[in-house]
């Protein structure tokens, strides 16, 4: 099972719509891949007027190659509104 952590800072007062466009992301990549599980999570608390979210994707290696899914997440979020073109810090886990 590969599981894709995605995070980035956006401003409080774009939090709204950054969690509509991130879903609605999820939504387009999700139909791509079936069987892929999505999650999207904010910390609790905005540090000086800016909150980290977190786009989490969940796999099975059967389902998809990982490059593949990385890039077309990518590919997704650079079509997105100038509120998610922000540095996107990606991480990659693996059930051990």
């Amino acid at each position: 099972m590969y599981s894709v952590y995605i995070y980035y800072r956006v401003a409080e007062a774009d939090l709204a719509t950054a969690c509509a466009v991130a879903r609605a992301m999820q939504q387009q990549i999700c139909a791509r891949y079936p069987g892929l599980q999505t999650d999207l999570l904010q910390r609790p608390q905005a540090v000086s007027g800016i909150v980290t979210l977190m786009e989490i994707y969940t796999t099975l290696p059967a389902t998809c190659e990982l490059a593949v899914l990385q890039t077309d997440i990518e590919q997704a979020a650079l079509s997105m509104p100038a509120v998610l073109q922000v540095p996107r810090h990606v991480e990659v886990f693996i059930r051990p």
